[in-house]
């Protein structure tokens, strides 16, 4: 009955996070029924939600040589979904639960939780800019209306605007008016670009990559291992770059420093961790 919430009506395209997320519940509801991973995702591909590439990695995954995980790296690659809450964290999910015993439906589950809420904070981010967007194309073409004020009123515009008065004015506009859309567009573009981790390594990740790793964590520790265990699990994830950190974590465990000695080697991003 669950799985039927999923049925589409109509065929359509799923974009970005929402692609993922309806194919991560609706697999997860295949496998709390008992069916196997590979299996379920087939299932939930052949009712057509997911479009040409859902089709393309269905082909995919009906050969025995191709693994879960390169079917489902097929599919990020074929819809560029390359944000770290869309097509890797399904592929990270499903590694886990390859490689290290974690609980393939609790790990689904959570990866369409985790894509739906990275979903819905783009749409607010979008919402958010879309004002001052609208605001700062409106005043950009405030300008235009001079020269309908000055006909209306019955001037002539070559006497207006033909002295020098009137070029300067207008030349001192289109600057300050050029000046302002390029500095409003860089506010705009500070304002939704990503959140930096700082990693050990001395590289960067978005703090959607360490999201993702806390995300895994919490996975490999739900399915009975130990916390350093955990921790080097999620570092060996590749489709995860900001989970190298954990091997740091790990490492300074393993030598015997108190767990806030050990995450004090890591960016203060980790804290929730």
């Amino acid at each position: 009955g669950r799985l039927l919430r999923w049925r589409p009506r109509r065929k359509r395209a799923v974009a970005d996070g929402a692609w993922v997320a309806s194919l991560a519940e609706a697999s997860s509801a295949c496998l709390e029924a008992g069916i196997p991973l590979r299996r379920s995702l087939e299932v939930c591909l052949e009712t057509g939600f997911w479009g040409e590439v859902g089709e393309a990695v269905l082909t995919t995954l009906r050969d025995p040589s191709c693994s879960v995980i390169l079917a489902l790296k097929s599919a990020a690659e074929g819809r560029g979904l390359e944000h770290p809450v869309s097509g890797t964290l399904l592929v990270s999910c499903v590694r886990m639960a390859d490689e290290h015993g974690v609980p393939a439906a609790a790990a689904m589950a959570r990866a369409a939780e985790l894509a739906r809420a990275a979903s819905a904070r783009q749409e607010a981010l979008a919402m958010l800019v879309s004002g001052p967007r609208a605001s700062m194309q409106v005043i950009g073409a405030l300008p235009l209306l001079g020269p309908l004020i000055v006909w209306l009123i019955g001037l002539d515009l070559g006497e207006v605007y033909a002295g020098w008065w009137g070029l300067s004015c207008i030349t001192l506009g289109i600057g300050l008016a050029m000046l302002g859309r390029t500095w409003a567009r860089r506010l705009l573009r500070r304002a939704g670009a990503a959140q930096r981790v700082a990693l050990a390594s001395g590289a960067t990740a978005e703090i959607e990559d360490a999201i993702v790793a806390i995300t895994l964590l919490a996975l490999a520790l739900r399915s009975g291992q130990g916390l350093v265990e955990s921790l080097e699990a999620v570092a060996g994830v590749p489709e995860c770059p900001a989970g190298a950190d954990l091997a740091t974590v790990a490492a300074a465990l393993r030598w015997g420093e108190s767990p806030a000695d050990a995450w004090s080697h890591v960016d203060a991003a980790w804290g929730p961790a």
